[in-house]
């Protein structure tokens, strides 16, 4: 069943219409309409959310359940014709051995219509979750499997994930809090924030960026080796670092015991690492 949500009712919406009808030079209406499905998550199923505009946000539900929840927005030149093109874009959620997928369908020929789904999905505890999107948002809360995003320019944040978590954006933010496990990040252009995420036996940290800055906050127990690495970008240490050598623009050392590994590199973006403050 689907839900009506709002059609160019709303002073916001309106003037939003308003807004591209003047840089697009046409007159354009944008209806929205919410659509949500439940089934249930085996052990070993890896759940897959692929998009391309819209937004992916994961959140950390209960039991064996899994709820994907969608708003699909459709933009055209009338109203009514928003409306009735709502029904032709898809969420299609499907459940196989090994994985559940969440892919959003739309018409091969759709003139003069654009379309999007942005998604809310909760999931089990311990369920690696493997989100896409183009220019879309990703943020991920809670979750307890593995998480690996990407994403060409939209931003990427994951916050109190337990599992390791890979984040790859070209353009967008990539932003970590209190992330345990193991972590991976990098952009091209986007910055990169580490916050938190303390623990001993948690896995390597990786940060790579090209022209982005990369700012690492972590407890301070933290106990790590470190390699920070940059072409042309500034280091900045807020932390001691125990057996310190700097050869050029490439810095080395120890944090505490040296049980994780901290691994940053850069060509021109800057690097800081500190003792995150609260």
């Amino acid at each position: 069943m689907i839900r009506q949500l709002l059609a160019k009712g709303g002073p916001a919406l309106a003037a939003g219409a308003a807004v591209i009808a003047l840089a697009a030079g046409r007159p354009e209406s944008r209806y929205s309409a919410a659509e949500e499905k439940d089934l249930v998550w085996h052990e070993g199923q890896r759940i897959v959310v692929e998009e391309t505009a819209g937004d992916v946000r994961v959140e950390a539900g209960r039991g064996v359940k899994v709820t994907v929840m969608g708003v699909k927005t459709v933009t055209a030149a009338t109203l009514e014709r928003a409306r009735a093109e709502v029904e032709k874009l898809e969420m299609e959620v499907t459940s196989r051995r090994g994985e559940i997928r969440v892919v959003t369908r739309r018409p091969r020929r759709w003139r003069g219509v654009e379309g999007w789904v942005d998604y809310t999905v909760r999931v089990p505890g311990e369920a690696p979750v493997v989100l896409k999107t183009v220019s879309g948002e990703i943020s991920v809360s809670g979750a307890g499997g593995a998480v690996n995003a990407a994403t060409v320019s939209g931003g990427i944040r994951v916050m109190g994930a337990r599992g390791a978590v890979e984040a790859r954006s070209i353009s967008g933010e990539v932003f970590f809090e209190n992330c345990p496990g193991a972590a991976l990040g990098e952009t091209v252009s986007g910055g990169i924030v580490y916050r938190g995420g303390g623990g001993a036996g948690g896995g390597g940290l990786t940060f790579r960026s090209a022209g982005g800055d990369v700012r690492v906050e972590v407890p301070g127990d933290f106990s790590s080796t470190v390699q920070i690495a940059t072409v042309s970008g500034k280091i900045g240490m807020g932390v001691p670092l125990e057996d310190a050598t700097r050869v050029g623009n490439v810095v080395k050392g120890r944090m505490g015991s040296g049980e994780r590994s901290l691994r940053v590199n850069t060509v021109s973006g800057d690097v800081y690492v500190g003792v995150i403050v609260r």
